[in-house]
C-alpha cells in the first residue's frame, strides 16, 4: 500500500510539470489558434496603444521642442498574425525628428518664418538719407561803413541746408554668433549761400586789408579796392560727408530669434572724410557781381579736408514691439587719427593768384554716433528700416576757423587750427534683403 501511494504521488506532480510547461510556452502539437496565453504578467507600458504603435520603455528628449517623448517602436501586428513595421506616418512625430538629418534649418521655421541662424547668409542694404550740419562759427565779413554797429554779413549766415545722399551696406554670418559687415554713406553736395549789397557803395569789412597791402596786389589792384567802399559781398559754403566702415559683430543670443530684446555687440575701423569750401566774394564798388569777367571782384577761398581714420566700438540693441516690427538703438564711439589738410587762395574773378598757402596737421579727433529706428519684417528676406542719426566730432579743421584777422598773415593760413566741432544730423530709409 505504501509503495502505491508512492507512485500515484509521482504520477500527479510528473502531471502538474507538464501542464505547467504547456500553459507557459503552448502545446507544440496543436494550431496556433489553440495557443495559451501566458500566466507571467505583461511588463507595465509607458504610454497607450496609438496609431498601432507602442512605446519604447526608454524616454528620450525631442532636440526640437526640448519635451520629453516615448521612441516609438513603429511595429504594429498585420493581418495573419505577422509582425510587420509600420509605414511611416505624416504627423511629424518625434522619430521622424530624430531621423532628420543635422545641420541647417530649411528657412521655413522661426518667429514670422525666420531663417535658421546656423546657416551662413548675405545681407544688402541700401538706402537714401536726408542730413544737414549743425551752425559753423561767425566770422564777420561785412559791415555797413555808415553804421559801424550794423555788421550784416558773417560766415554762419551761409549755413547748410537739408541734403540728400545714400548709403549702402553688405554683411555676412559665419555662424549663429559672428558675422562681418561693410557699410557706406554720404552726403556729397551741402550748398549754403549768403549774400549783401549797398546801393550806395558802403560795405566794409573788419578784416586788416591794408597792412601789409603791398604784398597783396591783384593785377595792380590793392586789397582796399575790392572790400573798401563795395557794392556787395556773398558767401558760398559747400560741405560733403563720405563714411565707411568694417564691423565684426558678435551676438550670444542670436540662436534665439523670437527673444524680444537682442544686443549685438561690434567692432571695427572706420574711415570718416569732412570735406569743407567756403568761398568769399567782395566786388567793388560801382560794379555788380560777374561784371568784366570777375576783374573786379576779389575772392578769399578757404577749403579744408579731414580724413579720419581709427578704431571703433559700438552695440545694436533691438527690441521687438510684435514679430514683425521692432525699436533699435545704435551707439558707436572712437579715437580717431586725423590728417587735416587747410588750402587758403587770394585771387581775383577773372584768375589772377596772388597767394595759395597750404598747410597740414596730424591730430587726434574723437567721432561717436547714435541710430535711433524702426525695422519692419515685410516679408522672411525683407525689412524696411527707417530712422534718425547723429554723428559728432570733435577736434577737426573748419574752413571758418582758418580766417585770421589780417588778410596778409601767410603764416597764420598756413597753421591749421582744428578745435571745430562738427555735428552731422539727419533722417535715413531704406531695405535690407537677406539670401
Amino acid at each position: 500500500m505504501k509503495s502505491a501511494r508512492m507512485i500515484a504521488l509521482a504520477l500527479m506532480v510528473s502531471g502538474l510539470t507538464t501542464s505547467s510547461a504547456w500553459a507557459q510556452y503552448g502545446d507544440p502539437e496543436a494550431p496556433p489558434s489553440a495557443a495559451v496565453p501566458s500566466l507571467l504578467p505583461l511588463p507595465e507600458l509607458s504610454s497607450p496603444w496609438s496609431n498601432g504603435n507602442y512605446a519604447s520603455l526608454t524616454p528620450v528628449v525631442d532636440p526640437t521642442a526640448g519635451q520629453p517623448y516615448a521612441l516609438m517602436a513603429r511595429y504594429q501586428p498585420a493581418p495573419g498574425g505577422q509582425v510587420q513595421p509600420a509605414a511611416p506616418d505624416a504627423s511629424h512625430d518625434v522619430y521622424d525628428a530624430m531621423q532628420a538629418p543635422t545641420g541647417c534649418a530649411d528657412c521655413a521655421g522661426g518667429c514670422e518664418g525666420g531663417c535658421g541662424c546656423c546657416c551662413p547668409t548675405w545681407t544688402g542694404y541700401a538706402g537714401g538719407i536726408v542730413m544737414t550740419r549743425n551752425q559753423p562759427n561767425k566770422f564777420w565779413t561785412t559791415y555797413d561803413q555808415t553804421n559801424n554797429n550794423f555788421q550784416n554779413l558773417n560766415t554762419e549766415d551761409a549755413n547748410v541746408h537739408w541734403d540728400g545722399g545714400g548709403e549702402f551696406g553688405i554683411g555676412y554670418n559665419f555662424c549663429c554668433e559672428c558675422g562681418v559687415e561693410l557699410t557706406y554713406w554720404g552726403i556729397w553736395n551741402m550748398n549754403g549761400f549768403a549774400s549783401v549789397s549797398s546801393a550806395t557803395n558802403n560795405l566794409g569789412t573788419p578784416m586788416d586789408t591794408t597792412n601789409g597791402a603791398a604784398g597783396l596786389l591783384l593785377g595792380g589792384q590793392t586789397p582796399d579796392s575790392f572790400f573798401t567802399n563795395a557794392h556787395e559781398a556773398l558767401i558760398w559754403r559747400n560741405d560733403q560727408v563720405n563714411n565707411v566702415e568694417i564691423n565684426f559683430t558678435y551676438n550670444p543670443c542670436a540662436a534665439d530669434t523670437c527673444a524680444y530684446l537682442q544686443t549685438t555687440w561690434l567692432y571695427g575701423v572706420r574711415f570718416f572724410n569732412f570735406d569743407e569750401n567756403l568761398l568769399w566774394t567782395s566786388v567793388a564798388g560801382g560794379f555788380n557781381f560777374g561784371d568784366n569777367g570777375g576783374a573786379d571782384q576779389a575772392n578769399l577761398n578757404v577749403h579744408c579736408e579731414n580724413d579720419m581714420a581709427g578704431f571703433q566700438i559700438g552695440a545694436l540693441v533691438n527690441y521687438k514691439l510684435t514679430n514683425r516690427l521692432s525699436i533699435f538703438g545704435l551707439p558707436k564711439m572712437g579715437i580717431f587719427g586725423d590728417y587735416a589738410q587747410a588750402e587758403s587762395r587770394y585771387y581775383r574773378g577773372d584768375g589772377i593768384v596772388n597767394f595759395d598757402i597750404v598747410g597740414h596737421k596730424d591730430t587726434v579727433s574723437f567721432l561717436g554716433s547714435f541710430d535711433l529706428g524702426l525695422n519692419y519684417d515685410v516679408g522672411q528676406r525683407w525689412s524696411i528700416v527707417g530712422g534718425y542719426r547723429v554723428v559728432a566730432v570733435s577736434g577737426i579743421a573748419l574752413s571758418d576757423n582758418q580766417i585770421p584777422h589780417f588778410l596778409a598773415a601767410a603764416s597764420e593760413f598756413a597753421d591749421v587750427k582744428t578745435n571745430g566741432d562738427l555735428i552731422v544730423h539727419g533722417a535715413f530709409l531704406g531695405a535690407t534683403f537677406r539670401f
